[in-house]
């Protein structure tokens, strides 16, 4: 099948796919932190939170699947699990949050760089949650 997606979007939604992955397995690190401090309604949030992202994971490797490219699996890190407080544990959802919306807001612009318009729509879905 040919490829059908620009050198520079493919690297970067590829590294969104690993970021998406990495920080699905922060919330479930978190989820268990949370449940660890007795706090399960923010432990359910938390492991909802990593289904999110999961999901979102899947998004753009079908995407990257569907324009004909073939996916680059990275090293997933291990993530942090040794927060000790609540507040520390939503600092760092903020922090999360902030990164990916970068990402991707920097995806969307090098595809339309790229004039891939096909990923500059789908991406558009992260850009505007």
């Amino acid at each position: 099948m040919a490829t059908n997606i620009g050198k520079r979007v493919f690297e970067n939604l590829n590294k969104q796919v690993t970021d998406e992955m990495a920080t699905a397995y922060t919330f479930l690190s978190m989820s268990g932190v949370f449940s660890d401090m007795g706090l399960n309604g923010c432990a359910k949030w938390a492991r909802s939170q990593f289904e999110e992202k999961i999901e979102r994971s899947l998004k753009i490797f079908d995407h990257i699947l569907l324009r004909g490219a073939k996916i680059k699996f990275l090293p997933i890190p291990v993530p942090k699990h040794d927060w000790r407080a609540p507040l520390h544990i939503f600092e760092e959802v903020v922090r999360i949050e902030q990164r990916v919306t970068t990402a991707f807001a920097a995806i969307a612009d090098i595809s339309i760089a790229e004039k891939d318009h096909g990923t500059a729509n789908f991406v558009k879905w992260f850009v505007d949650r």
